[in-house]
């Protein structure tokens, strides 16, 4: 990865003068992986394997099922790990390594 455009609520972010903002490194490692997690697995029509399952599951659904979704969702992304994952009142959270470092991320529930 090189330097990618950063996203925040499901669109481009922009600075004060409007102008798209940048993510590069970590930040954008984990930009990677959320939108694996969100993206629909099967929704892209030019590679039917991107995306998860993760918004098939509920609070009930055992950890391991998290893990297994995101692990699959992440997958394609070289380099990049998703070593745990913990049921939280909100969601589910992981805890992801990447070639530039750990970091943790929350699936909220129904996202």
């Amino acid at each position: 990865h090189k330097m990618d455009t950063k996203l925040k609520n499901g669109d481009f972010a922009l600075s004060s003068g409007g102008v798209p903002q940048w993510v590069r490194g970590q930040e954008e490692w984990m930009q990677h992986c959320a939108l694996r997690f969100h993206m629909p697995r099967g929704g892209f029509c030019y590679d039917r394997l991107m995306g998860s399952t993760l918004h098939n599951l509920t609070p009930k659904d055992p950890v391991s099922r998290w893990l297994a979704a995101a692990r699959e969702a992440i997958l394609p992304e070289n380099g990049v790990v998703v070593e745990s994952a913990a049921l939280e009142a909100d969601g589910c959270r992981f805890v992801i390594r990447t070639p530039e470092g750990r970091g943790d991320y929350l699936f909220v529930y129904g996202g």
